[in-house]
């Protein structure tokens, strides 16, 4: 199971536990800061990092009108009907065509022009009929010539020297069409006698003119604009031609004009024709048109004689009208977009409509304006001007779309670089002017100083016009007027001076908003916590939109915003905790309200680090200043306080979900108590509390962890504590009848094994190797100092908990064992008494079977391990002091049954190893069975089981590994012996020869010379019960030597299966002869006899051994100590331990012997 799944640990905890830790309460204060602060993003309307680009549905504006504004601005009569009769008059005359789909007729622009001005109709017939009577103005068309593209050389050099000469053409429609089609436009002679021409411009085919040229138009009905291209030649040309058009008097000089120009151009005259176009004048706008044309060559080619760039546009030559100081076109063209856009305003606001953008939309109030434009020749500056003017004069008594606003200022600037539409401004129009941007200024630091309000960020349609309105005011900035404007002010002071008054308003309105009703610790925190709530808002909204909208400025908003509030704020957070210090030392006393004191101080620090997340958004540079940074200052002695109320509450909790304890299953379908899944959610919530505490300081962070520690191990053994005494109340240490493993007790164990399990990962989740990598750069050794504690804390930790596991363990081990004991007491004497091993047994199994079954199911592997490996350390116990030991009752059964009793032992023991070692109960882990004590006692019980000849084998074979083991290591103390051996197996036959003795101990003193010994062998077979017909052969003896040569053979008989079988040897003592006393004793030697090599029957060679002499020991150990028990009932027991207490005997003689000798 991973314990770490705190939404599985939530969900089970949720369902048992009435009341949460502290620290659950604490862990919720982050997820609703950033769910608060989510939801505040959620209302702006655009994401982080959305630009926040107005789109074509989006409504720009909601038109609210003035209250105190009802109409349009009054203005006298006679002005009035010079306005009005000034549009009429362009409505009755006017000139070039109107494009679109809306029909535009006379009647419908003079309805429309007195709705706008909301004369009577009366009136209005009046100032028409007086309009109608007026001489009308002549009509202008006013060529540009611009330049020309891809002409075609007509000199040697390749290149050409062209000049153009244009007329007005009066043909018809089809008159057009035809002469058109027979390519006879030259031949026409109807050309007026307007007649004008451009500038040569020498030696190119990309010239350029810049030049205008007017001419006089009586009607647009069928008039045509005629433009020919010629190449200039030096002598008399074309153009001297055409310019004798000055000598022209009446209709027959004008006709002899024309058929001089036609001459000329018939004839091959030092002037080349290079192309012409035409251009209906009834297809020119009224706003005028232009760009590249065509030019055709004489062949009507239209690809092929190259482009002209034109513009074309009409002007009227205005009669002259009295002289009128109020009077003007611009004032006029003033009232004109004035009444024009307050009727449009009209419109929308009768409809109900938003979401105008201040656009005359309709080709009526656009056609009279574009008519009194080009009729009365305004500059596109003028006009811009004019029209930014009325715009801004209505932003200060409406809701206005501020991108209008923005595109009207853009234009005054973009065109104020044409110095010729610059000149004809007057002085009082660039002072009226300036005056507006100097209102506009004025009304856009008024919006900014309430931005929070007008612009608030729940709408992204308010967002959008205070994104224009930033613009606007950087195009303020930008105008070549603003520093005559507004002298002395840059863009980048105006606005920093603007945030930090408007800021300071703002903070100081929200601090007197959030005044606690209570004049209380508790309630001053309170305001605190508001108040950081709405800054952090505020900073969020700074961050997030408003930030956006001042990137042009060079301003940061947000940082502009954060430092002007970061003193006045920690000022008020530092102040009231220093109120507070002395009731938090004392929390402890005041109750419940202490506790609530901490817990609001603890949601202050919270508000606080919520505000750093926007804190950590600036620059290195004004982190520095900002007296934020020093924040951890204020609660540095606060955490303290907080993990002892979390410790108090949790304990608290502890206490109460112990006694509401019940049964639960999680994901391993395991059973926990309620009360330690409450406990792994609390040390959760812990981590959860720790992680958002993160406190920035390294050299305090380790003081802090070790508290936090110390106070969820105080929480672990506290519940250790309940969970112990609960298994003490009901009864569990006691020790009458049989003990059966109930749920109860796997629920405890489970539950401290969770427990302790959720502690094991609190290191790595309270990331501690990083943190002692961080003390070790403050602290010289400071990352050996945390990792020494964590592991004091953590060693400490589950010492504890292991020992209240293994109290528990070894109880069930200990009551367990009683009734084991009896079961086997059963078994023994049932088996004995005759009845099958496996019914015998069927008690014990079917209770070890039954109790580990349900440990197997209900309790984690290490703890049901645990038990296993205590079940068997109490069962060797059992075996060990119940069955064999010396005891009366093991005497009697000894005596009554003899081996079998030990045979039935070793069952026992099989079996049980046989279960333990059973996949289910240990796993593919069945070395952790095999112990040292268990090795001795199967060891013992196999050998009590075993027969006394098996036994005397098995002596013989561990005495030859024994005295190998000696050889092996180099000892010659008592010398060696050579021996070959070799076995005729058809003759049953072992022949042995005694080859020579070496480095003999000197057992006999010498008055004349150096000691010495008379040594001589004795050869026997072994175990004598295996060969009880073979005799002892001895050799020679051999005076006076240490060592010396015998070669002497003997034959034993011995069958093949003797001679192949383990446990059967050679056996050879070495003597010393005397002649008036005992022999001594010098040492024994053995050899196995399937050593021997096989030989024919015609060889006595064999492999030659060399073997040490050895004293023989009384402390056998294994077989022989087994055999020393049987001596009282086996007689083949007796018989052997009789023979080798007799050689004990000899060997102890001659040590005293020496002993005595050495002394003397």
């Amino acid at each position: 199971m991973d314990f770490r799944n705190k939404k599985e640990l939530k969900a089970v905890a949720g369902n048992v536990s009435t009341e949460e830790s502290l620290f659950a309460e604490w862990v919720k204060i982050e997820e609703t800061e950033a769910n608060r602060t989510a939801e505040h993003i959620k209302k702006g309307g655009v994401e982080h990092g959305d630009t926040g680009e107005e789109s074509a549905e989006l409504d720009t504006v909601v038109v609210h009108a003035d209250p105190s504004t009802t109409s349009c601005e009054s203005i006298d009569d006679k002005l009035l009907e010079m306005i009005y009769r000034d549009a009429v008059k362009v409505i009755l005359h006017r000139m070039g065509c109107v494009r679109g789909d809306e029909p535009v007729t006379s009647e419908g622009l003079l309805e429309y022009v007195r709705g706008a001005f909301e004369l009577s109709q009366e009136r209005h017939d009046v100032l028409l009929k007086k309009e109608q009577n007026e001489e009308p103005p002549r009509m202008i068309l006013r060529v540009r010539f611009h330049e020309g593209r891809d002409l075609k050389p007509k000199d040697e050099n390749g290149l050409s020297d062209p000049f153009a000469i244009m007329g007005i053409v009066h043909l018809s429609k089809e008159d057009f069409d035809e002469a058109a089609r027979k390519g006879k436009m030259k031949k026409v002679n109807k050309l007026t006698s307007q007649v004008k021409e451009t500038s040569v411009q020498s030696g190119t085919l990309s010239p350029v003119w810049d030049e205008e040229l007017d001419l006089i138009v009586s009607s647009t009905r069928n008039r045509f604009l005629q433009v020919d291209l010629w190449d200039y030649d030096a002598e008399e040309s074309l153009g001297d031609t055409v310019k004798n058009v000055k000598n022209i008097a009446g209709v027959r000089g004008a006709k002899r004009w024309v058929k001089n120009v036609a001459d000329h151009a018939r004839s091959k005259a030092s002037d080349d024709f290079m192309g012409r176009l035409y251009f209906p004048l009834q297809d020119v706008p009224q706003e005028g048109c232009g760009g590249w044309y065509n030019l055709e060559d004489k062949h009507r080619n239209r690809d092929k004689a190259g482009q002209l760039k034109l513009r074309l546009e009409f002007r009227a030559e205005q009669t002259v009208i009295p002289l009128n100081a109020d009077w003007s076109p611009a004032i006029v063209y003033k009232h004109l977009f004035t009444h024009f856009i307050w009727k449009e305003l009209q419109v929308y606001k009768s409809t109900q409509r938003s979401g105008w953008n201040y656009q005359l939309s309709s080709a009526l109030p656009c056609t009279i304006l574009c008519q009194y434009r080009q009729q009365h020749s305004m500059s596109e500056l003028l006009v811009e001007m004019i029209e930014f003017t009325v715009l801004n004069s209505f932003m200060q008594k409406h809701a206005v779309d501020y991108q209008r606003i923005h595109q009207a200022l853009k234009a005054t600037c973009d065109l104020w670089s044409n110095e010729t539409q610059r000149e004809e401004l007057e002085s009082k129009q660039i002072d009226a002017f300036k005056e507006s941007l100097q209102s506009l200024r004025t009304h856009i630091f008024k919006m900014l100083s309430r931005m929070r309000d007008i612009f608030p960020t729940s709408r992204k349609q308010s967002m959008t016009q205070m994104r224009w309105l930033m613009r606007c005011l950087e195009d303020l900035y930008n105008h070549p007027l603003a520093k005559q404007a507004f002298p002395g002010h840059t863009l980048e002071a105006d606005i920093h001076k603007n945030i930090e008054d408007s800021t300071i308003h703002w903070y100081v309105q929200t601090w007197e908003l959030c005044a606690p009703q209570e004049l209380n610790c508790v309630g001053l925190t309170g305001q605190l916590i508001d108040l950081l709530h709405k800054v952090t808002d505020g900073l969020l909204d700074a961050n997030h939109f408003y930030n956006q909208c001042f990137i042009g400025t060079g301003v940061c908003f947000f940082t502009t915003v954060f430092k002007t509030i970061d003193k006045t704020m920690c000022d008020n957070i530092e102040s009231t905790m220093a109120l507070l210090a002395d009731d938090l030392k004392t929390w402890s006393s005041m109750g419940e309200a202490g506790i609530e004191l901490c817990s609001a101080t603890f949601k202050l620090f919270m508000a606080v680090r919520q505000l750093l997340t926007y804190f950590n958004v600036l620059d290195d540079k004004h982190k520095e200043s900002m007296y934020l940074a020093n924040y951890v200052s204020w609660f540095q002695r606060l955490v303290a306080v907080w993990l002892e109320v979390a410790e108090y509450k949790a304990l608290q909790m502890v206490d109460k979900a112990v006694k509401l304890d019940k049964a639960v299953k999680v994901a391993d379908s395991l059973q926990y108590s309620t009360s330690a899944v409450d406990i792994g959610n609390t040390i959760q919530q812990m981590v959860q509390f720790w992680k958002q505490l993160d406190w920035p300081k390294p050299e305090h962070r380790l003081g802090f962890v070790s508290i936090f520690m110390t106070c969820v191990t105080n929480i672990v053994i506290k519940y250790g504590e309940y969970v112990m005494n609960k298994l003490k109340a009901v009864g569990y240490y006691d020790d009458e009848g049989q003990f059966d493993v109930t749920e109860e007790l796997c629920v405890v164990l489970n539950s401290l094994d969770f427990v302790a399990q959720c502690m094991e990962s609190l290191p790595s989740q309270l990331q501690w190797e990083e943190l002692a990598e961080q003390y070790d750069m403050v602290q010289e050794g400071g990352k050996a100092k945390a990792l020494d504690l964590r592991d004091s804390i953590m060693s400490s930790l589950r010492e504890d908990m292991e020992n209240r596991r293994d109290l528990i363990v070894r109880q069930v081990g200990l009551r367990m064992a009683e009734d084991m004991k009896q079961y086997m007491l059963k078994y023994v004497e049932a088996a004995c008494e005759g009845i099958d091993r496996d019914e015998a047994l069927l008690g014990l199994m079917t209770y070890l079977s039954s109790n580990l079954t349900i440990m197997f199911t209900e309790l984690f592997k290490a703890t049901f391990e645990a038990i296993v490996r205590e079940l068997w350390y109490r069962l060797l116990k059992l075996v060990l002091s119940t069955f064999l030991q010396d005891s009366d009752s093991v005497r009697d059964f000894k005596k009554s049954y003899g081996v079998p009793y030990f045979q039935h032992i070793k069952y026992l023991f099989d079996v049980l190893l046989q279960f333990f070692q059973s996949d289910d109960l240990s796993g593919s882990d069945t070395k952790r069975l095999h112990t040292e004590e268990y090795k001795d006692i199967y060891s013992l019980v196999n050998a009590l089981s075993q027969e006394s000849t098996m036994l005397i084998q098995e002596y013989y074979a561990s005495r030859y590994a024994s005295q190998m083991s000696v050889s092996s290591t180099g000892s010659r103390d008592l010398g060696s012996v050579s021996v070959s051996l070799a076995y005729n197996k058809s003759e049953s036959d072992l022949v042995v020869t005694v080859l020579h003795v070496k480095n003999l101990p000197a057992l006999d003193h010498s008055m004349f010379g150096p000691d010495t010994s008379d040594p001589y062998i004795s050869l026997t077979l072994e175990p004598g019960e295996l060969f009880p017909s073979s005799p002892t052969q001895t050799t020679t003896t051999k005076m006076q030597m240490l060592t010396a040569l015998y070669d002497e053979t003997f034959h034993f008989e011995v069958s093949p299966e003797l001679q192949e079988l383990p446990g059967c040897c050679l056996q050879l003592h070495c003597y010393d002869w005397d002649r008036f006393k005992a022999n001594d004793f010098i040492g024994e030697a053995i050899v196995p006899l399937s050593l021997s090599e096989l030989a024919c029957s015609d060889s006595v060679s064999g492999k030659t051994h060399v073997l040490p002499f050895r004293k023989p020991e009384k402390s056998q150990g294994g077989a022989f100590n087994v055999l020393c028990t049987r001596e009282d009932y086996c007689t083949t027991a007796a018989s052997f331990l009789k023979r080798r207490r007799k050689i004990f005997h000899l060997a102890e003689s001659t040590k005293k012997l020496q002993k005595t000798k050495s002394s003397s």
